[in-house]
């Protein structure tokens, strides 16, 4: 038997590719899924961001409401949890733009328990399980990740330095763009491991950045994983919020 799972990392709601979640959205009611990999950075967290609390930045906060934000990506939950049903498996890793609301508690310590993620959203309610910090969901040989590991993976060869740290099939984000890197080794395949790195669902142009280029790619991860563990991973790349997926449906 062969489970089929989808991942989306780095939504950044409230930042996000509205026009590519719709097509996704769509994409998951014309299938039946068995799991479903919430990557990190689901949310942006921008309303208590620590580069614009710390640097005076005041303005960028403007009309910015935490409250607001966690009911807005509330919704976006319980839609998924309707239309992937009742048996689909959810996780929720915890990345570190999540991880503001840990720092902006510990700054302010009489708030905890009022601004963190995992307090503001409706885990328990759809039975997503989640993940801690810079932990992992083991799904068959795959090792899903968000992908923050530590300075210095900043680097153009982030999936080598990913697969050479796990020496597992790891799956990631974080970086926001499309990278693969295999680690062959001559004992045989069963050691031989990749990491894949998918694309966000953010987008590509955010305020901050101006206009500048970068490398920022948009999309999601599809995958299959037998019982004995053995898996297919298909990273999706959309153009101007449109995809064609692994069974060849154009999505636009």
């Amino acid at each position: 038997m062969v489970k089929k799972g989808l991942c989306l990392y780095d939504l950044q709601y409230p930042k996000h590719n509205e026009g590519l979640l719709g097509n996704v959205d769509n994409y998951i009611v014309d299938n039946k899924w068995d799991y479903l990999i919430y990557g990190g950075d689901m949310l942006d967290m921008d309303a208590i961001s620590h580069w614009s609390l710390d640097g005076g930045n005041n303005k960028a906060l403007e009309g910015k409401r935490l409250k607001k934000d966690y009911e807005g990506f509330a919704k976006i939950l319980r839609k998924h949890r309707k239309l992937v049903g009742k048996n689909c498996e959810i996780y929720f890793l915890l990345g570190n733009h999540e991880e503001n609301g840990d720092r902006f508690t510990d700054k302010y310590p009489t708030l905890e328990g009022l601004i963190e993620v995992i307090n503001n959203l409706p885990f328990k309610e759809l039975d997503i399980k989640i993940i801690p910090y810079r932990q992992f969901v083991k799904l068959g040989k795959i090792y899903f990740i968000h992908g923050d590991i530590q300075q210095g993976y900043q680097s153009a060869n982030h999936a080598k330095k990913v697969v050479e740290t796990y020496n597992r099939n790891v799956v990631y984000g974080h970086h926001h763009t499309l990278q693969a890197h295999t680690k062959i080794s001559p004992v045989g395949i069963e050691e031989t491991h990749t990491a894949y790195c998918i694309p966000a669902l953010a987008d590509t142009n955010p305020d901050w950045a101006k206009d500048r280029p970068n490398s920022w790619l948009n999309g999601f991860g599809v995958f299959y994983i037998t019982d004995g563990g053995n898996f297919s991973v298909f990273p999706i790349v959309a153009i101007k919020n449109s995809f064609i997926s692994p069974d060849g449906k154009f999505y636009d």
